[in-house]
């Protein structure tokens, strides 16, 4: 029984030591607002070996309105890619934005 607890203790180590290798080389995704709240941008980089094919979404408001929105993009990082815009959304105007949600995003390897 010992013998059984031993090697799931150390399964369990040398899983999440390869899922914190894994995850220090996984692409990053943030939506922001600019200055004067008129734009979203998503950002994102890859500063792995890996190309992966992603896909990011954050809710915001229009200043005004009540319903959330969200604003989608699909985009493509090859390995080693410094940060860079993906997409972008402009409302037109200054302060047409009044909040913006957490970045939700997920890849895939290529």
């Amino acid at each position: 029984m010992k013998i059984f607890a031993r090697a799931a203790i150390i399964l369990a180590i040398a899983v999440s030591s390869m899922t914190g290798a894994y995850a220090d080389n996984y692409p990053t995704g943030e939506c922001s607002l600019n200055a004067d709240s008129s734009t979203i941008t998503l950002t994102v980089s890859n500063g792995g070996g890996e190309s992966f094919a992603c896909t990011a979404s954050c809710q915001y408001k229009i200043t005004g309105q009540r319903p959330l929105q969200t604003f989608g993009c699909n985009y493509a990082l090859g390995a080693n890619t410094p940060e860079k815009t993906a997409c972008d959304l402009n409302g037109g105007s200054a302060d047409y934005f009044s909040e913006l949600r957490p970045t939700k995003f997920v890849c895939q390897p290529r």
